[in-house]
């Protein structure tokens, strides 16, 4: 009869299995936070990435006004100077839309929250393992010989 309320420990076997359970759920939750700081990390990627391919476009875009208008300098004709009036406003709207915008400030501001959110998520983390060091080992159901009722046992 011992067997069924207390394990080796003296401890009763309910009170072990609800501390394994909220154990549990805070390492869910760990876990869980950790893949949503790697989601933001992606995206913060994912932004720079996207942003460079902008600035890339318009390197190549404003090299190639410079070439048209070098060609327009040497022969000039009313398409090429049309040609080169509306890459000229292409490229003005798409340097205003980026100034208004400003990805570079959403990018770092992501950034620092992304380095404070990983830092806190650590120090919890960290918390949460120093308060139960030798609790945060899994536990597993053992049947007794003689007993039919399963007791806690540390793996």
């Amino acid at each position: 009869m011992s067997n069924l309320f207390f394990n080796g420990n003296g401890f009763p076997v309910y009170g072990k299995l609800l501390q394994q359970n909220e154990i549990t759920t805070c390492m869910t939750r760990l876990r869980q936070a950790h893949q949503a700081l790697q989601q933001l990390k992606e995206d913060i990627d994912k932004r720079c990435e996207k942003l460079q391919g902008v600035f890339n476009f318009l390197d190549s875009k404003q090299a190639l006004y410079q070439q048209l208008t070098e060609q327009y300098q040497q022969k000039p004709t009313a398409s090429l100077a049309l040609r080169i009036n509306k890459l000229g406003q292409a490229i003005s709207d798409l340097l205003g839309k980026l100034e208004a915008s400003q990805p570079e400030k959403v990018i770092a501001d992501l950034s620092s929250h992304y380095e404070e959110l990983k830092a806190a998520l650590a120090i919890k983390e960290a918390l949460i393992l120093k308060s139960n060091p030798e609790t945060t080992q899994p536990y597993e159901l053992v049947e007794e010989a003689g007993d039919s009722f399963p007791t806690l046992a540390k793996l």
